[in-house]
C-alpha cells in the first residue's frame, strides 16, 4: 500500500474459545515507501489466532517531502496504536497489560525505537487514549531493518535499549543485506540491562521472508521459535504450547 496519509488498523480476531485476551500490533515492512500488508502482516493471522492472540496490522504513514526522519511519522502510529488498543480494550476484549509489537524490516526498526522509547510519546497528547501508555509489554523484532550505523559502526541511537525495555524476541539471517549486527546490538544491550531477551540468527535467508520460506534455508521455523518464547513470558500471550 503506497502513499499512506492518514493510519488504519486491520484487526483479525481469534475465535471466543480460543481468545487470550492478547494482542500483537504488526508493523509490516516496505522501505517506508509502502507498507506491505500481506506478506509481512495478515498472513500472520492464521498462526496468531491459532495462539487466540488478537492481531492488528497497522497501516503506518509512508514517506511524503518533509525533512522527518522516515522512522518518525510510523513510530508516532505505532505508539498512538498502543494506546489506542489499551483505551478500547474491553471493545475487543483485550487485557492493556498483554499488548505487544511486531516488526518486520522497516517495520522492525519502527519497533525497536516505539519500544526503545517506553513512555516518552514523541507527539503531543491529543485526546484521552493518549492519557494510555504507549509502552508495549513485549516486541518482536524480525530482520530489523538498518538499526546498524555502518559510519560510526553503532547502533542507531534513536533504538538504544535502556532498563524500562519490555521482553524482546529478535530474528535475523546471517546474509542480510541489512546487517544482522544492529539485532545483535540490541541483544547486548538487552543482556547488560537485564532485560529478558532471545536472539536467533539463521545461517541463511536473506531478508523479506515474512511468514513464508526459503529455499535451502530454515528460517520459515521462527515463528515456532517466537510461539515457545512467548508462551514463558510472564503474562505469557500464548497458554500452551506442543
Amino acid at each position: 500500500i503506497t502513499k499512506i496519509t492518514r493510519p488504519q488498523l486491520e484487526v483479525y480476531e481469534p475465535t471466543a474459545d480460543k481468545q487470550t485476551g492478547a494482542a500483537i500490533v504488526i508493523l509490516p515492512g516496505g522501505g517506508f515507501n509502502y507498507v506491505v500488508t500481506d506478506k509481512e502482516g495478515s498472513e500472520a493471522a492464521p498462526w496468531l489466532n491459532g495462539l487466540g492472540i488478537t492481531v492488528f496490522v497497522l497501516r503506518y504513514r509512508t514517506k511524503d517531502e518533509s525533512n522527518l526522519p522516515l522512522w518518525k511519522r510510523p513510530v508516532q502510529d505505532a505508539q498512538r496504536t498502543v494506546s489506542l488498543l489499551r483505551a478500547k480494550a474491553a471493545d475487543w476484549k483485550l487485557d492493556p497489560k498483554r499488548i505487544g509489537l511486531m516488526g518486520l524490516s522497516s517495520g522492525g526498526q519502527v519497533a525497536a525505537i516505539a519500544t526503545a522509547r517506553g513512555e516518552e510519546r514523541i507527539y503531543r497528547e491529543v485526546d484521552e487514549i493518549d492519557r494510555q501508555s504507549c509502552r508495549p509489554d513485549f516486541a518482536l523484532l524480525i530482520y530489523p531493518w538498518n538499526l546498524w550505523d555502518t559510519k560510526s559502526q553503532t547502533l542507531m541511537e534513536e533504538a538504544r535499549p535502556g532498563a524500562g525495555y519490555p521482553p524482546t524476541f529478535i530474528v535475523h539471517t546471517h546474509d542480510d543485506k541489512s546487517s544482522s549486527l544492529g539485532s545483535l546490538a540490541v541483544y547486548m544491550a538487552l543482556k547488560q540491562h537485564d532485560v529478558p531477551a532471545e536472539l536467533h540468527i539463521y545461517r541463511n535467508g536473506g531478508h523479506g521472508y515474512g511468514f513464508r520460506p526459503v529455499t535451502g534455508s530454515v528460517v520459515h521455523t521462527w515463528p515456532k521459535r517466537a510461539e515457545e518464547w512467548m508462551a514463558h513470558l510472564a503474562g505469557a500471550p500464548v497458554k500452551n504450547v506442543k
